[in-house]
């Protein structure tokens, strides 16, 4: 019974031991994340953004050099928008040929599709994305005790004609270099039965360009429905610009070469002419002595 009992604990061991590095192996598996988004804005042509993204050890790291072939509608030869390779990002993009503009304008609902293509690592991975057409609209509204209103509508296109989608959250904002800037207290809006938000612009003290305009932008970011819609309206609501802030036209110390200090110049200009004139005056004084031992040895 106790050999039993002992050869049982062995071969449960065996097995154990058997399993550990195939578990483990299992969970460094490492995982392919495809995303597929699609960005309209009012100003620009519209275009899709495919990120790859590998999961291993529970980390996220972009997937470099992954080819991705996109398609409308069907994954048919005719229907290829574009084949793609993600950057050092894990992102490529693309926009609609012109010959699939006649299957884009037939429906205003559209269906996207991303295959990846199969790698030593992982095998082709198919990802969808529905979207209906939508637009936003942006206005400024001037209230008689000087207060300043922002007004965007979202719309939902059917044919030539558009209704107003309520119940859709917005994020209104100054555009400005790097980011974006709400106007006021709030991070986003959700439209109201007939579609519209409005907003108060309370950055009064916000430098604009040299001329003082701002520019004011409503997004629509990652909607089921519309993916991401935006649109920029450019209002003359900022205070004049001070684009040399920090003095780069001015001579200091971290100007450009042109604009260094006064003083910075002429002791640099000193120190050459110093080590140049003691440069020659060795050089002179190497020639009298050659000349010297000359006249001594004749």
């Amino acid at each position: 019974m106790k050999t039993c009992i002992q050869y049982s604990f062995l071969a449960g061991l065996l097995l154990l031991l058997a399993w550990a590095p195939a578990a483990h192996a299992q969970n460094n598996t490492a995982e392919l994340l495809l995303k597929l988004e699609y960005f309209d804005n009012a100003d620009h042509v519209p275009y899709l953004q495919v990120t790859a993204m590998e999961k291993k050890d529970g980390k996220l790291q972009p997937l470099n050099a992954l080819p991705v072939q996109l398609y409308l509608g069907d994954s048919l030869p005719a229907n290829v928008i574009a084949k793609v390779v993600t950057n050092e990002t894990g992102k490529a993009f693309a926009t609609l040929p012109p010959s699939l503009q006649a299957a884009w304008k037939a429906s205003n609902q559209q269906q996207f599709i991303a295959v990846s293509g199969a790698t030593h690592q992982f095998t082709s991975t198919v990802k969808t994305l529905d979207i209906t057409k939508a637009r936003l609209l942006l206005d400024t509204i001037a209230g008689d005790d000087g207060a300043r209103t922002v007004r965007a509508t979202v719309q939902e296109m059917h044919g030539d004609s558009a209704v107003n989608i309520k119940d859709v959250e917005i994020k209104i904002g100054v555009q400005r270099q790097a980011s974006f800037l709400p106007i006021g207290d709030d991070e986003s809006y959700t439209t109201d039965s007939t579609g519209t938000v409005t907003a108060t612009f309370s950055r009064d003290s916000l430098p604009g360009d040299a001329k003082g305009n701002l520019v004011l932008g409503a997004r629509i970011e990652d909607n089921d429905s519309y993916g991401n819609v935006s649109v920029l309206k450019t209002v003359p609501w900022g205070g004049p610009g001070q684009h040399d802030s920090f003095g780069f036209g001015d001579r200091s110390l971290w100007a450009t070469g042109a604009k260094a200090p006064l003083p910075l110049l002429l002791v640099a200009l000193s120190a050459i002419i110093a080590v140049w004139g003691i440069i020659f005056y060795l050089v002179f004084q190497i020639i009298r002595i050659k000349k010297l031992s000359d006249t001594q040895a004749n």
